[in-house]
């Protein structure tokens, strides 16, 4: 794993920047619990995007059941 066991979403975000060099984006979630796959994660929802966003120098990408309208609701949330 090239970013560690850092169980903080943000220290993993932070912990990207440091090798930005070597990746394009960062996979994000879950946005919600999905049917399909047990991240063993809590679900980050429409208000945790906002911080990881702030701190990354990548590009994010929200996983974990995302809609169309979900895509739109995160990407014009206010920091």
């Amino acid at each position: 794993n090239l970013l560690g066991e850092e169980e903080c979403l943000r220290g993993r975000v932070i912990r990207a920047n440091e090798v930005a060099d070597l990746i394009d984006y960062i996979g994000c979630g879950p946005f919600r619990a999905t049917p399909t796959k047990d991240s063993g994660r809590a679900p980050i929802g429409l208000d945790g995007y906002p911080e990881l966003v702030a701190a990354s120098e990548l590009p994010l990408v929200a996983i974990g059941d995302v809609t169309a309208d979900d895509a739109y609701a995160i990407r014009t949330r206010p920091a």
